[in-house]
């Protein structure tokens, strides 16, 4: 799934659309606004998942918004959750 928000973690464009215009949930305060990626696994909005949190900038290197993406636990097995999140965590990083 895919979350967007606005400079202000405000959410832009949510698969729920109930959650719009809500504020988005953070693990690690400050992140994006220092302009750091991250990855967590955790329990967000609508449920357990693997996500990834990055900031998205304007042209001149500003934050403009916050870009999440995530897959729910609950769809995958748990022989690709080893695998997956390891990758997934090396992709962040990679950023």
């Amino acid at each position: 799934y895919v979350v967007i928000g606005d400079r202000h973690s405000i959410r832009l464009y949510h698969p729920n659309p109930e959650k719009i215009g809500y504020p988005m949930q953070f693990t690690k305060p400050g992140a994006l606004e220092r302009g750091e990626s991250y990855f967590i696994t955790g329990k967000g909005s609508i449920g357990m998942a693997m996500r990834a949190k990055t900031p998205i900038f304007d042209n001149k290197g500003n934050v403009i918004g916050v870009g999440s993406i995530g897959y729910l636990v609950s769809k995958l097995d748990s022989w690709r959750l080893g695998f997956l999140l390891p990758r997934a965590g090396g992709c962040v990083l990679l950023r």
